[in-house]
This record gives C-alpha cells, structure tokens and sequence, in this order.
C-alpha cells in the first residue's frame, strides 16, 4: 500500500475518532503500551515491533515499564 492510498484511509478515521492530529506511529506506540501493560516481556514486544535489540526497545519504552 502507497503513502497516499493509506492517508486516504487514515485521514477520515482518525477525524471520527475525533483525533485528527493523531500520526500512525501513535499507533504504534499504543499497540506497544498494551503489550507492556498485559504483561509481555521486552523479548516478545522486540520481536512483534521488530527492532534489531531489545537495548532498542528498552530506550523507548521502559517508562511504561514497571521494575521491581
């Protein structure tokens, strides 16, 4: 899918949703935090978002990260 063809698609979601500035990384970064807060371990969340290390994934999301 092209760019353009996902904006056509993207672009009348998000104003229903009435987040019209939303980007689609967002969505990234919120399907990240669900796996976190059910639970999943750095390893699983690396290999679903596909980075190269967990180093990569601890970087950006240990906030979400509850230790101890």
């Amino acid at each position: 899918m092209t760019y353009q063809a996902w904006q056509k698609v993207w672009r009348p979601v998000r104003i229903k949703a009435a987040c019209p500035d939303m980007v689609t990384h967002g969505l990234r970064h919120s399907f990240a935090g669900a796996l976190i807060a059910g639970g999943a371990s750095v390893k699983q969340v690396q290999t679903v978002l596909g980075h190269s290390s967990p180093m990569i994934t601890l970087r950006v999301y240990a906030h979400l990260m509850a230790w101890g």
